[in-house]
C-alpha cells in the first residue's frame, strides 16, 4: 500500500521521511521538485504513478507575514490545489490527509480550542488555510483536516533554532508573552499521522470525513517556551516578555491557540506528549543538551 507525502522539504514531511512506516505500507516522500501541487498535470502523474491509497499533504506555503503580499502564492498552495488534490483522491480512492492551523480559529476563548468552535480567520495566510479546509470539505470523498499548532522540527527554521541562534550574540532577548498555546514538535504529528493510517488501514475504514486537533499537551506562551529552551539547554540570555502589538509583525497573530486534543487522543488512543518532554527529546535530539 502506497501513501504519498508532498512537501518533502518542509518540516513535517522531513519527519515523515525519516520515520519508519508500518509493515504494510510504503512511503513516497517527495518535495516540491518532484511534486508541485499547485500543477494538476504533476499532481495525476504522481497519482498515476504510485496509485495510493493514502495522501498526507504536507507542503504548505508558511511564510505569515510575507503572505501579507504574497496573496496570490499563499492562496494557490493552501487553498486552490486542494481542489485539484481533493479532485485526484477522489479519481483514484484515496483518502487525504491534510495539515492545517490553529490560525484558523482566532477566537480569544480562554479554554481549549475544539473542532466544533467556530473558525474566524484573519489574513491572508490564516484565510487561505481555511479556504483548503472548506475545499476539502466541498470536494474530497474521504478526508482527515489535522490542525495543529506552533510546529518546531530539526528540518527547516523554527522558533527553537532561532532562540539558540540568537542567544550566541545577545544578552537578552524581547518575546512575545501574550499567545497563548503549545508548542508541537514536528516529530509528534508525523508519529500520530502514520498510527492513524496503519489504524484506519487495520480496521479497512478508509470512508472517513473528520476534523481533528493535534498539539503537543499543556500549555505555555512564546515568551516561557524561550526561557524552556534556555533552560534546558544552560543558556543565561535573559527573556523580556513583551506585547503581540508592541512586536508589531505584519500579519495578525491570534493571541489564543491552545487545542484540545481530546477528540483526536480517544478515536485513535493517542499518547500526546507534554510540550515539555518533547521539547528536552528535541534538544537532546539536536546535540543541544545531553539526554534527560
Amino acid at each position: 500500500m502506497n501513501i504519498i507525502v508532498s512537501g518533502g522539504n518542509g518540516q513535517i514531511g522531513s519527519e515523515l521521511k525519516a520515520m519508519a512506516p508500518f509493515a504494510q505500507a510504503k512511503v513516497i516522500v517527495l518535495d516540491r521538485d518532484a511534486l508541485d501541487i499547485t500543477k494538476s498535470k504533476n499532481l495525476r502523474a504522481v497519482f498515476k504513478k504510485f496509485k495510493p491509497s493514502f495522501f498526507i499533504n504536507a507542503a504548505a506555503y508558511t511564510k505569515v507575514d510575507l503572505a501579507e503580499d504574497e496573496i496570490q502564492s499563499a492562496y494557490d498552495v493552501n487553498a486552490n490545489a486542494l481542489i485539484a488534490i481533493s479532485d485526484v483522491c477522489n479519481l483514484y480512492d484515496c483518502c487525504l490527509l491534510h495539515y492545517s492551523t490553529d490560525y484558523v480559529y482566532n477566537l480569544n476563548t480562554k479554554q481549549a480550542l475544539k473542532e466544533t468552535h467556530k473558525t474566524s480567520p484573519k489574513g491572508v495566510y490564516a484565510e487561505s488555510k481555511r479556504l483548503g479546509e472548506k475545499n476539502i470539505q466541498a470536494l474530497c470523498n474521504k478526508y482527515i483536516i489535522l490542525r495543529t499548532s506552533w510546529v518546531y522540527s530539526k528540518y527547516g527554521k523554527n522558533f527553537v533554532d532561532t532562540m539558540l541562534r540568537l542567544s550566541k550574540t545577545h544578552d537578552s532577548l524581547n518575546v512575545v508573552s501574550d499567545q497563548i498555546g503549545s508548542p508541537t514538535h514536528a516529530r509528534d504529528i508525523a508519529s500520530a499521522s502514520i498510527r492513524i493510517i496503519e489504524q484506519l488501514v487495520a480496521k479497512e475504514s478508509f470512508s472517513i470525513q473528520e476534523v481533528y486537533n493535534y498539539s503537543n499537551a499543556g500549555k505555555t506562551n512564546w515568551a516561557d517556551f524561550a526561557r524552556k529552551i534556555f533552560k534546558l539547554a544552560g543558556i543565561s540570555c535573559k527573556i523580556h516578555n513583551i506585547s503581540t502589538h508592541s512586536y508589531n509583525a505584519k500579519a495578525h497573530r491570534p493571541l489564543w491557540s491552545l487545542l484540545s486534543s481530546a477528540k483526536i487522543r480517544a478515536a485513535y488512543k493517542l499518547d500526546i506528549p507534554l510540550w515539555e518532554d518533547s521539547l528536552n527529546d528535541y534538544l537532546s535530539s539536536t546535540g543541544n543538551i545531553d539526554a534527560q
